[in-house]
Order: C-alpha cells, then structure tokens, then sequence
C-alpha cells in the first residue's frame, strides 16, 4: 500500500460576489479552493506502547472522555488525569486512584449532551503539596446559578460554564476531603465553545509576574453559529478570550479573584480587566514551552491551539493585548462574521489590513476531511525518546487523529510556520489513528515528567506512551527518486532498490529485503516540488 495524500476542492462561489454588490458590501477577492493545500508527511514514524486503562464510566461507544493530562508539580512519579464525565484520577505507576468526582460534589453539573459539555479542564496550584488547591472548569445547565457574565446580544442562556477552587485538606490523602469556593460563572448562548482550559505557567517561580497567576481560555460561546457576533471581538467581552486573573485576589468584577496590575486592558474602564487577549473562536488549549526548550529561557513562547470554523485549524503564539480577529478573520485569510451564510469562504485580505491590527497565527492549516478538522492538545516536545521530534510543537486532530508538528525554532512571530504530519509505524507500513479506530478517535495528548508524550482515547479509556519507531526508513518522504534521510544517511537514492545511493557518503549501500527502502508501503510518497 502506497499512501497518497488528496485534497477536495470544497471553496468557490462567483455568485457571491455579485451577491457583495447587490447588497451594497464592498467587494471582496473571493479565495477560490484550499489555499494551503494538503499537510506533507516529515519521515517521522512512532509506535504507540500501552501505558494504562482509565475506568469505564459509561457502556456507550465512549468508555470513558479522557481530556487532560497534567504532571504533578511535586511528585514525579505521578500523573494526573480527568474525564469529561466527572472524575479526576491520580495515575501513580500507570494505576489509576480516584481523587474526586465532580458529580459527587456539584448537584447541577451536566455533561450533556457532550461537545464540551462535563468536567472540561484542572489545574493543581504549584503549592498544591503544601496548600492543597486545584482549580476545575465544568458546565452547569442555564440558569443553575447567577451568571457573572453573559454576553451583550445574549437574551437567554443555553449552559454556564463554572470555574471552582478546590482545598484539599491534606493534598496527599487518596481521596479528596475539603472545601470549595466559585470563582466565575459565565453564561453562553450555545452548548458549543463554552470555557475550555485553565492552566497555571509552570515557568513561573516566586516572584515571577506569572507566579499563582490562573491562564483560562474562553470559547466564543457559539455566538457566530447563533448570529450574533456583537458578543466577539471586543475588550469588554469574555467571549472568544483568554483571561488571566489571581485567584487568591478579590478586585475582580466579582470579588472572588484579582486582578494581575500587569494584564493589558487593567486600567481602561471600558475593557474586562482580566481579558489578557481576546478574538479567539474556540482556544481550545493553551501551551507554555518549558524554559529548557525555549531560544530565550526569559521569554518562552505560549500557544493558544484556536479551533476553526470551517477554513483553519490555528496556532497563535500568545500576546498580551493581541486581537486574533475572529470572527472577522479566520486563519491568515478575511471572513465575514456577520452571517452563517458565509462560513464557507474566505477572502483575500484588504489592502489596509494593518490598519486593523490583528494578530495572525505563526502556524495553521486547511481545514478539511484530509487534513483534520479540529486541533486539540499541543506538546512542546522535549523528551529524547524520539529524535525527529526533539523541540518540536506536537498536535493532534481531535476527531479523526491526525498527529501533526512543526519546529519551534522555525516560529518568526507574523509569519507562517510550515506543518507537518507524522504516522504510527505498524509492519512494513505506516498508519493514521482512524485505521486503528472504528469512527471518531477523539485523541488528545499530554507529557510526562521526562518530556516523553502519551495519547489518551476516549473510545476505549486507554493512554498510549510515544516511543520511537525502530524502522527508521519507514515513512520518509521521496521526492524524484530521493529521499531525505536527515542526518542518518543524508539524501539517498532508491530507485535501484535493494540498492541505495548516499550522496553524503558518494557509495552505493546494499539494503536488503525485506526492509529495502522500496517495500511497499514503507515510504510515503508525494509528488515533485
């Protein structure tokens, strides 16, 4: 099996720029099909060793809707792991314990009818050791409480998305006794988008600026998909954000956190204080690089995985202050936010773009069937397990499973980073998640201690640990003939298999069966630049 890589044209409608005109818009260059065309494979192969099961807490297709992984800031022998339906687990020694269950503590707590819905995110506060706190983000049904926000154009709410402190009264008892206190309630007009993450950056030290500081994404609510886009892309909206606030402060609008004196809209009367930036669609997952991995250990970067509509799948590397445009842009391309009726189609970008000010993703691809339709977690990759991932950014397509990467030291802020895709070895072939999975594969990834990546499913509740694949030819991409073998071998030649030609060591080598470089399915193969 030779695999080939296809893109549907999906984009392209001349009417609607007569459309444009009848209706008075100003006219706007129509993009006409997938402008970045298919993801390139990168050589790079995997194999997916089993790590652990996590409990079954439902006997549908989904056992059990594994969502995040965190290591625990004090303990490296543990690894913690929660599940959209309401438990939270310690994994010590791959064995899952059960700490908490939210169901158990918040009568209201729903996670129906699932896109997003449940126990969506933690984060253990880094004394949670001595001072026992840890934070989770759930969904309540509307009207379960008093919302402290609930956008401008919103007449009703469809869920509220609840951000709570937890206190363990002894942080290392196996199961969790204490207390816990609300810190924000928003309420969202649609099921989808709602709060997605809250994270504490584990570069901070005491005295840091960012030290105890609480980093929460917020989704646009649905507000696009439900018409109405005045809740988007404004300082005094929650929508579409990433807020960043102190949970032990009180002159927050609410007074159940603070405000950091340096968050950028903190002195402007108009703007929600803790909107740290905002024009996001769905910020999906926010990632800190670790200090080691960073160019500049003072400054390392943090992504914000943003989901897109119909167009792009986006990383943005996170500025205080930034507008990232949606739902006035999608990807590095104009799109019309004012209706549904346009969510298919993109535009060239006007001539004064700058005048606008948004910030642009430094990575993004088409999204499409191919490609993979909604960017999930994202790993700085710093383990030595695998080689050609080394310092890397790592993603995974939530529905179908892609894996994707890119370099990290190829990021230049303002321009595009190139994006490649990965596979799973697997015999003398290479392999996507969906050809292991019947249906959706609903993937997400998380990282150990030693900087070494695992892949939580939720179809069957099992995490998988990345190791390198010890076929090292599988998968390379050959271009004329050639095949770029890195710092192994160099540029090879192998159209004469079993004999290969070393441009770097000017010999010809003889590779024999069965592991010739020619093996059927054991290159993947893409057309010439």
């Amino acid at each position: 099996m030779i695999f080939m890589i296809t893109h549907t044209i999906r984009r392209g409608c001349p009417f609607l720029l007569l459309l444009f005109a009848a209706s008075g818009a100003p006219a706007q260059t129509l993009v006409p099909e997938p402008p970045l065309g298919p993801v390139p494979p990168s050589g790079v192969s995997v194999r997916l060793e089993p790590f652990a099961q996590l409990p079954a807490t439902s006997g549908d297709g989904l056992r059990a809707r594994l969502s995040m992984m965190r290591t625990d800031p004090a303990d490296t022998d543990t690894l913690w792991i929660n599940d959209l339906r309401g438990p939270l687990y310690r994994l010590v020694n791959a064995q899952p314990v059960l700490f908490i269950d939210l169901r158990d503590h918040l009568p209201a707590f729903t996670d129906s009818p699932g896109l997003g819905a449940g126990f969506q995110s933690f984060a253990l506060h880094p004394e949670f050791a001595q001072n026992g706190r840890f934070y989770t983000v759930h969904t309540e049904d509307a009207g379960s409480g008093t919302a402290d926000y609930t956008g401008p154009e919103v007449a009703s709410e469809f869920v509220q998305g609840v951000v709570t402190e937890w206190t363990a009264e002894n942080p290392a008892a196996t199961t969790f006794t204490g207390t816990r206190r609300e810190l924000l309630r928003i309420g969202f007009p649609h099921q989808i988008h709602g709060i997605q993450e809250a994270a504490f950056n584990p570069n901070a030290v005491p005295g840091h600026p960012d030290y105890g500081i609480l980093y929460i994404t917020v989704g646009d609510g649905g507000s696009f998909n439900v018409g109405q886009p005045g809740n988007l892309n404004r300082t005094d909206s929650l929508y579409g954000t990433v807020l960043r606030i102190d949970p032990e402060g009180t002159d927050g609008p609410n007074g159940n956190y603070g405000i950091p004196a340096d968050n950028p809209f903190a002195a402007m009367p108009e703007a929600r204080p803790e909107v740290y930036a905002y024009g996001f669609r769905n910020p999906h997952r926010i990632v800190f690089q670790p200090a080691a991995l960073a160019a500049d250990p003072e400054a390392p970067y943090i992504f914000v995985n943003d989901i897109g509509e119909r167009n792009f799948e986006e990383v943005n590397l996170l500025e205080a202050g930034a507008n990232y445009g949606w739902p006035w842009r999608e990807g590095t391309y104009l799109f019309r936010g004012e209706s549904t009726q346009y969510r298919d189609y993109i535009y060239e970008l006007p001539e004064n773009d700058d005048d606008f000010g948004y910030t642009y993703p430094v990575a993004q691809w088409d999204r499409s069937p191919e490609n993979g339709r909604a960017i999930g977690s994202g790993i700085f990759y710093g383990g030595t397990g695998i080689a050609g991932l080394h310092g890397h950014y790592v993603m995974g397509n939530i529905p179908e499973g892609e894996l994707y990467h890119f370099p990290v030291s190829a990021v230049t802020p303002g321009e595009q980073t190139p994006v490649y895709e990965f596979f799973l070895g697997a015999g003398s072939r290479v392999e996507r998640m969906e050809d292991r999975y019947t249906g959706r594969v609903d993937i997400r990834l998380g990282t150990g201690h030693d900087g070494e990546m695992y892949v939580m499913v939720k179809s069957d509740g099992r995490v998988f640990r990345m190791t390198a694949d010890p076929d090292r030819w599988r998968g390379y991409s050959v271009r004329n003939g050639w095949v770029d073998s890195g710092d192994w071998l160099g540029a090879l030649k192998v159209d004469l298999s079993p004999w290969i030609f070393s441009r770097e060591l000017d010999k010809w080598l003889y590779w024999p069966a069965p592991n010739a470089p020619l093996e059927d399915g054991a290159w993947v193969f893409v057309p010439s630049d």
